[in-house]
């Protein structure tokens, strides 16, 4: 995520690392939207509809996130190159960020990483702290820019990608899904079809 450029303006969206990052990201969220039915599976029986809920309104926004990714990576950089269109890419235009990224109904699948945490959380199936970092996903991408604002540390979040909020939240959201990967790679199953997380204890001399 560190590769995102900085904003949607027509220079960010006419230099040289739109349509590559853009294309990286795109691809490392299609990776995880293949292996997320998997990770729900694990612990589907233990979640419940609260975690169905979650799943299913992950996956929705999943989606929407790979629509966005494309444009920003292909039409958007074609607009911005046609001094016709390039008004619209000002502050305020029709299509800065191609379509409202929290309108509705599209913004309503955003809850489904914090239902989906709390569901994790209760499942008892991944490490607690992969169901936390999908919790803190949404708040971090809502309230991260107004938090560089007040504790005046937007300038230095900036200089490292991390004013933006969508850099930010990624992050912790790549790591939520490594962590849940993670219990599943290593740790053998339950009752023959299910994880469980165990607290690792040391070992006796």
């Amino acid at each position: 995520m560190l590769i995102h450029p900085r904003g949607e303006s027509i220079s960010v969206l006419l230099g040289p690392t739109q349509a590559p990052a853009h294309a990286i990201i795109f691809m490392a969220f299609m990776l995880a939207l293949l292996g997320l039915p998997g990770m729900y599976a694990a612990q589907a029986q233990r979640a419940g509809m609260l975690g169905l809920a979650g799943f299913v309104l992950m996956m929705f926004g999943m989606v929407y996130q790979l629509y966005l990714l494309l444009y920003e990576m292909v039409p958007a950089v074609l607009l911005a190159r046609d001094p016709v269109h390039q008004a619209a890419f000002a502050p305020g235009g029709a299509v800065a960020h191609g379509a409202p990224s929290f309108t509705y109904p599209i913004g309503w699948t955003l809850l489904g990483f914090t239902l989906l945490g709390i569901a994790s959380l209760r499942a008892r199936v991944y490490a607690p702290a992969s169901g936390w970092l999908l919790i803190a996903f949404l708040p971090l991408l809502l309230l991260w820019p107004e938090v560089g604002r007040v504790s005046g540390l937007a300038d230095l979040l900036w200089s490292t990608h991390f004013a933006y909020s969508t850099n930010t939240s990624s992050v912790v959201l790549f790591t939520a899904w490594a962590l849940a990967g993670w219990v599943l790679w290593t740790r053998a199953p339950v009752n023959g079809s299910e994880h469980a997380w165990r607290r690792p204890t040391a070992q006796k001399a």
